[in-house]
């Protein structure tokens, strides 16, 4: 089997701080890889590997998790019930709601998401199609 490709990034500034994930699988072209993953957090970029560089890396060893691009749900409004809108009002099981829609979330491939919150008034929903 030839070599994964290389991760690929604009030229990087040596005198940066990185940070190293280790001890992880890099999801490369559909396989998985025994591969560090350094990246700059001044610049959210993967740069090529510092072998040889063991200044200025934080390593964080992800014990042998499985590193894998995601989805971004980009218009989300709600979910199981719950709108957006509702959450900070005190409503009872807000937090256990927030943290299931996250791990759903997380079951179909999204690794981000960003939710919606309409600009009518509530009563205005039925009006509008909510």
């Amino acid at each position: 089997m030839p070599p994964p490709p290389p991760l690929s990034s604009p030229p990087i500034n040596p005198n940066l701080n990185l940070k190293c994930f280790t001890n992880c699988q890099l999801c490369i072209s559909g396989e998985l890889i025994a591969q560090d993953l350094y990246f700059s957090p001044e610049t959210g970029l993967l740069t090529p590997n510092y072998y040889y560089r063991s200044e200025g890396v934080e390593r964080i060893d992800l014990g042998g998790a499985v590193v894998a691009p995601g989805f971004l749900d980009l218009q989300v409004n709600g979910w199981g019930g719950w709108h957006f809108t509702e959450l900070g009002r005190g409503k009872e099981g807000e937090g256990d709601w927030l943290g299931e829609f996250a791990r759903e979330e997380v079951r179909g491939g999204v690794t981000g998401w960003w939710a919606t919150v309409p600009t009518v008034q509530r009563g205005r929903w039925g009006e509008v199609g909510f």
